[in-house]
Parts: C-alpha cells; sequence; structure tokens
C-alpha cells in the first residue's frame, strides 16, 4: 500500500460515530456515520486519499470474461483492455514497460542471467477513492462480512481525505493473480510511480518466506466467509453474531506467529482434556486405600508444550460456544493467519516496494528511456515530490517506507563497495552485488531479524533516530515525548516495540495449562516482549474465559521502564459467580476481572484494584496468605 504523509499540522480530532452496515454491499458508500462503539482492535493502517475531482472512465465490454471473483463491477477500467482513452492507453502501455523491466533476465557477476524480480501475475484496476477506501478499511477486499468496525476504518480514512493528510494511491491483495487497485485520479507520473511500486509488493509476496504457505486464494475465501457469516446473522440475528465477532476480534492475532500457515484442525483426531485416562482414573479402596476414601489424582498438563496458537486450541477445545461460534472462530482464525505475514513483515515489505520504485524512476528511466513514440517519458521532476512524500520522515513514528528503504539501500551500498574492493566491475543495468545481497535478505528476514541486524549503528546516527518515551514533567502538553536515550542498541528495541504495539502478533502468549488448579479452567502466560495493556487483557480473557467454559487466569511479568531489574510476576483472573433462576442454580463468567500480584511460588499475595492500590489476598478462612 502507498500512502503519501501530508507534512500538515492536525487542528482538531473528530468524534467519530459509526454505522452499522445494514447490508453486505461491498461498494456502499458511506456518507451517514453513527452508532458509536468501543472495544479493543487494530485499526487498519491504511489512510485515505485525496479526491482531485470525479473522472469516469470508458466503460468495460459487458462481454469480456473476468476470471476474478472480487473484480469491481462493470465501469471500473482494468489495465490491458481495449480503449480509446489516451490516459489509460499510456497507463496500459506503462504498464507493459515496467512489467518487461524488472522481469528482463540481466547479468550477474558470476555469469548468470536472473531478473531484478519475479513477481506474481498481476492485475490492475482503475478505481474512485470511495471504492479504495472502503477495500482498505476491509483489510485489501471489497467482499468482506459486515461490521462496524470496518466502518469506523472507512471513517478514519474519509476524516484524512478530508483534511488533505494523507493520499492513498494504490491497494495491492496477496493473490493469485495478485489484484492492485488504483486511484482513476492519480496522474500518469504517478501512476508510473504506482506500478513499479505494486510490482515490488508482488515480488515480496512472492518470494519472502514468510508468505511461503499464504492462501493464493484469499478473494474467494473472503467471500465464502463473508457468505457464511451473513447466513449466521439471518438465523441468530445480526447484533448475536455482531457480538462474538467482536470477541473474537479482540484476540485476532492471538496466533502461533512464527507459523507460516495455520495448523490444520482435525476434529475426527481431538483429544478430549477432559475425559478422564485409564492411568489417572480415581483411585478407590480396592487400590490398598482405608475404605470410605477416594482420591482422584490431578489429569497429566495439557498441552504437553505451550501452545501459542490460542485461537485453536479455544475453536478444538473450548466447550463454551455453540457450532455455529466455532465455525465463526475458524473462519476469523483462517483470516488472521492470512494477515499475520504482512504484519510481521510491514517495514520490509513497503521498503521493498519504495526501494524499487525509486530505483526504476530515478537510475533507470533517466538511462533507458521508452522505445515506443507514444509512450511519454517520465520527467524525474514530476514523481519526486510524490515519492519524497511517501517518505516524509515521523518526529517520534516509524515511517516504513523511510525505513525499509535506507536498510535496503545500506545493504546494496556495503556489498556493491565490497565487490569494488575486491576488482569487480559493477554492471548498474545488471544485477549488482548489492541487489543480491538485499533481496537475499528480503527473502529470509522478518522486520525484527530485519531491524535488529541490518539497521547499524551509522545508519541510526546518520538519521538522527532516538528512542523517544512519553514526557512526566507536569508542564508539557498531554502526549508530548522527550529522547529517552541515543544508544543504537536501545533505538533499535524501541523501534521493535513500537512495532509490536502497533501490531499485537509481536505479543507472545501461549495456553500452558488447560486444567489449572485441577478444576478444568484454563492458563495462559504472556512471555517478555512486550508488555500488555491492562485493558485489553482483562476484556480478552474474559472472553476467552466464556468461549472455554470455565474460569482463565493469565500470567505476566511487569517491568519497569526506568529500573528494567525491577520485575514483578502478575496474574490477570477471571472467576465464576452464580445465581439461582427458577429453582435451579446457574453458573456463568463474572464480568470482573482480577489483577493479582504473585510470590516467586505463583502464589497470589496482593489483589492490585484499578487505581493500583494493593490489598493482601486472604484464604476462605479470613486469614491473610503469607509470602513463602
Amino acid at each position: 500500500m502507498l500512502n503519501k504523509i501530508m507534512p500538515l499540522p492536525m487542528v482538531g480530532k473528530p468524534v467519530p460515530r459509526f454505522l452499522r452496515q445494514g447490508q453486505s454491499n461491498a461498494y456502499q458508500g458511506m456518507d451517514e456515520l453513527s452508532h458509536p462503539k468501543d472495544a479493543f482492535h487494530k485499526v487498519s493502517f491504511g489512510m485515505a486519499g485525496r479526491n482531485k475531482g470525479p473522472q469516469t472512465p470508458p466503460p468495460i465490454d459487458p462481454s469480456d470474461n473476468r476470471e476474478c471473483t472480487d473484480c469491481p463491477p462493470v465501469g471500473d477500467f482494468v489495465l490491458g483492455m481495449e480503449t480509446q482513452d489516451p490516459y489509460l492507453r499510456q497507463l496500459t502501455q506503462w504498464n507493459d514497460y515496467i512489467y518487461k523491466l524488472v522481469t528482463k533476465p540481466r547479468p550477474t557477476v558470476d555469469g548468470k542471467k536472473v531478473p531484478w524480480l519475479k513477481p506474481l501475475p498481476t492485475h490492475f484496476y482503475m478505481v474512485d477513492s470511495r471504492k479504495l477506501m472502503r477495500a482498505a478499511s476491509q483489510g485489501g477486499f471489497l467482499s468482506r462480512y459486515p461490521h462496524w468496525r470496518f466502518d469506523r476504518d472507512y471513517y478514519y480514512m474519509k476524516k484524512q481525505q478530508d483534511f488533505h493528510l494523507s493520499k492513498l494511491y494504490e491497494l495491492v491483495v496477496n493473490n493469485n493473480p495478485s489484484i492492485a487497485y488504483m486511484l482513476n485520479t492519480n496522474d500518469v507520473y504517478e501512476q508510473a510511480v504506482v506500478m513499479a511500486h505494486v510490482y515490488g509488493h508482488t515480488d515480496f509476496f512472492n518470494n519472502n518466506v514468510n508468505f511461503s504457505k499464504t492462501n493464493r486464494h484469499i478473494v474467494d475465501t473472503m467471500g465464502d466467509h463473508a457468505r457464511r457469516i451473513q447466513a449466521f446473522e439471518a438465523k441468530y440475528g445480526k447484533d448475536t453474531v455482531e457480538k462474538f465477532l467482536d470477541k473474537v476480534h479482540t484476540m485476532e492475532w492471538l496466533a502461533d506467529t512464527g507459523a507460516y500457515s495455520a495448523p490444520d484442525l482435525n476434529k475426527e483426531t481431538m483429544v478430549n482434556p477432559f475425559e478422564p485416562h485409564d492411568e489417572h482414573k480415581p483411585i478407590t479402596a480396592s487400590d490398598g486405600l482405608p475404605r470410605g476414601v477416594n482420591y482422584i489424582l490431578p489429569r497429566p498438563r495439557f498441552p504437553h508444550s505451550p501452545d501459542r496458537d490460542v485461537m485453536g486450541f479455544l475453536y478444538q477445545y473450548g466447550h463454551g460456544m455453540a457450532d455455529w461460534q466455532r465455525d465463526i472462530l475458524a473462519m476469523l482464525r483462517e483470516e488472521s493467519y492470512y494477515f499475520l505475514p504482512q504484519v510481521r513483515t510491514k517495514v520490509m515489505n513497503e521498503g521493498w516496494a519504495t526501494f524499487w520504485h525509486e530505483k526504476l524512476m530515478k537510475d533507470v528511466f533517466e538511462v533507458l528511456k521508452p522505445a515506443n513514440r507514444e509512450l511519454k517519458p517520465l520527467d524525474i521532476v514530476n514523481v519526486l515530490p510524490m515519492m519524497e512524500g511517501v517518505k516524509h520522515p515521523g518526529k517520534t513514528q516509524i515511517n516504513p517506507y523511510r525505513l525499509g528503504s535506507l536498510i535496503y539501500k545500506d545493504i546494496e551500498e556495503k556489498a556493491n563497495e565490497a565487490a569494488r574492493r575486491r576488482g569487480i566491475k559493477i554492471d548498474p543495468n545488471g544485477v549488482t552485488p548489492g541487489i543480491q545481497a538485499a533481496r537475499e535478505v528480503m527473502e529470509m528476514e522478518d522486520d525484527r531479524g530485519f531491524i535488529s541486524n541490518y539497521l547499524t549503528d551509522e545508519l541510526i546516527e546518520r538519521e538522527q533516530m532516538y528512542k523517544w518515551v512519553k514526557s512526566d514533567d507536569g508542564n508539557d502538553e498531554e502526549g508530548e515525548k522527550r529522547i529517552a536515550s541515543k544508544d543504537p542498541n536501545e533505538v533499535r528495541q524501541a523501534i521493535i516495540n513500537q512495532l509490536g504495539f502497533e501490531n499485537p502478533a509481536f505479543t507472545s502468549i501461549a495456553v500452558v495449562d488447560s486444567n489449572f488448579n485441577n478444576r478444568g479452567e484454563l492458563l495462559l502466560k504472556h512471555y517478555p516482549g512486550v508488555d500488555l495493556r491492562t485493558d485489553w487483557a482483562k476484556a480478552v480473557l474474559r472472553y476467552m474465559a466464556e468461549m472455554w467454559g470455565a474460569p482463565a487466569h493469565l500470567d505476566s511479568i511487569y517491568t519497569d521502564d526506568e529500573h528494567p531489574e525491577n520485575q514483578t510476576h502478575i496474574r490477570f483472573s477471571t472467576k465464576l459467580e452464580s445465581q439461582e433462576i427458577k429453582g435451579q442454580r446457574v453458573y456463568y463468567i463474572s464480568p470482573e476481572v482480577l489483577l493479582y500480584e504473585l510470590d516467586d511460588n505463583g502464589i497470589p499475595i496482593y489483589e492490585i484494584s484499578d487505581n493500583g492500590k494493593r490489598q493482601y489476598v486472604v484464604d476462605p478462612s479470613g486469614n491473610r496468605i503469607k509470602r513463602a
């Protein structure tokens, strides 16, 4: 996705009001906004684009048979189709030229011939700003199940457009063939940069190891999920289904973030951890115990090793869901595994696409002029403002386009310089040692390794990167930040942590015990890395307990930023409550989630209130539990 960040001040933040979309119309506009909601959800990275006015493209021939099920409707031009419009003809010619340019076999230093890029087959579609923002707000798809958070994201993008704070040029879907939506109000120069940028993305999708097992027919999968969820809404009610979707959305990144694809969930081979095993059956008097005394040994810990696929574990073994809820959980889990590689490689992906569109525009087009006279040569002056706007640096926030492209350029320059010192002649129009080195890194890394291993101390110092923290000075304005450190190691870790706060996929949570306290309760563990948000942890844990059908607990470690050696073991816990209804005792998960401080043996000692006050935990007899 190519965004231009406008360096304009934010004069005010409008209060959003969201609309529950009544119909599953992928192309429906968003003019009326109402119904606010609050939940703990990820906000999409897409930003809205500036509309330069309506420009209606020529209609598509109805006799054309398009294979893609997610193609825009008739009226949106697809590059490659016959047209008499000079603008669209020129775009088609530029697309053909750029594709041949990046896929042409070129010599390497060892005598082989390989292309610059190996992109997936790519279909370009011209769409207006509404459809582009609608697709971006729905994760890149025009056909998606209806949900209020997609409308929330659309509203955010529309406000960005209205205030001219950013511009969305294109959107690429990791599919085969890849689908690229281009804004139909871009001029020819912008579209040329967009097409070069898109081919960088599709090359990344096709060759990075994190995308090696992704679903290449995701467009059809998303459409199928939308139809099934709509059927559930018709049967069980929109509000009922939407409430459950809200719960699943809060845990959409609680999957095995190290896996390249979703592990299979085979119901026929499921093991029920609640069924007693022969070796752990109840021990009775016949086993040599005193008459009248029965002992039940605890079941062995399950899972046998920590399971990071929390959504999959709940799907397989949770007994607090109906069949339709379990089906929705499986669908959204599959979608999470599709998006996880994009979350893990945001900086690398955008940096690789930016690296190539800059190389093609600045270095190549000035040397290799198009031979076709109808193809107007690019004037570099027309594309520089756009490319520099995309890479506009933020003061305290990461610009993935800038950071990623800088690291790739640094790798390229160092590899080329090392080759020159060895006496190797470098052909600027070939596959240089620098391009080969950058490509090797692109194929094997994710953002964490990319930043840890290739963001050098020299690059940090040159780009004036610092570790920023919120200022604790009472005289500063709210939201003001200050420089906490210039140490390169701390800067690299701060960047990784910032990516973690924006992308919860870096938060490592695993199921460690499904029979905690020998009562069938669920115990999860948060591993060190990115600190948990207390409000998020409490909300998600309560939803997990409801899906599990019993109380759930989450252990974590709190680390003081100022004094990292000070660590506190804490536990979030849900509890059962009951009430008598029509003569029957009904148990349910309490909406209250408790927070405890643990001792070294994992025993709760203090209960921590919302305002931070601590009080001793007492046993059923009212005695204070003493520290072991």
